[in-house]
C-alpha cells in the first residue's frame, strides 16, 4: 500500500501480486474489492486480469480515497477458474488506517481552527532541490571568481 499510512482526502494504491503456482492456466481471472463507508474508489473496485499462465505472476493496481481518518477494513475477492471450469474465490482482507492529516494550532479568527501547514515528501524533495541549486549556483560563482583571478595572475 502507498502510502503505508494515507491521509484523508488522499489517494492512496493498493498493488495485489497474485502467483499462480500451479501447473496449467487460469482463466477469468479478476480482483473485486467490497469498499467501507469511508472509503471510495478512484478507479474500478472492479480489476479483470484474464488469463494467468503456469508458475506466472499477475499485478493487480487498485486505488481508492478515505474520506475521514480511522481504521478500515476493504475486503478483497480474488476469483478465477481453472482448465476444467471449476470457478474459485480467494477471500482477503487488508486493514487500513487513514491518518488524521491536521493538525490544530488552537482557535483562528472567527473562533474557527487553524491548521498548521502540511509538509509532504514532494515538499520535501522541492526543498532538497531548491538547495541543490543553490549550492551549484555558488560553486560556479567560486569557480568563475577564480578562474578570472588566475587569467589576470597569468597575464
Amino acid at each position: 500500500m502507498v502510502p503505508t499510512v494515507p491521509e484523508p482526502r488522499r489517494t492512496f494504491y493498493i498493488s495485489l501480486t497474485v502467483v499462480n503456482k500451479g501447473f496449467a492456466s487460469v482463466s477469468n481471472l479478476q480482483v473485486e474489492a467490497k469498499l467501507p463507508r469511508g472509503i471510495g474508489p478512484v478507479t474500478s473496485p472492479i480489476y479483470f486480469a484474464g488469463q494467468l499462465d503456469s508458475q506466472q505472476t499477475a499485478t493487480i493496481p487498485l486505488s481508492f480515497n478515505a474520506t475521514a481518518p480511522g481504521q478500515y477494513q476493504i475486503e478483497l475477492t480474488i476469483s478465477y477458474t481453472d482448465q476444467y471450469g471449476n470457478y474459485y474465490t480467494i477471500p482477503y482482507t487488508v486493514t487500513i488506517n487513514v491518518a488524521n492529516g491536521t493538525r490544530f494550532l488552537g482557535p483562528g479568527p472567527g473562533g474557527r481552527p487553524t491548521t498548521a501547514p502540511q509538509v509532504g515528501a514532494s515538499n520535501l524533495g522541492q526543498t532538497w532541490t531548491y538547495a541543490a541549486a543553490a549550492v551549484a549556483v555558488i560553486i560556479a560563482v567560486i569557480s568563475a571568481l577564480y578562474l578570472t583571478r588566475r587569467r589576470k595572475l597569468k597575464s
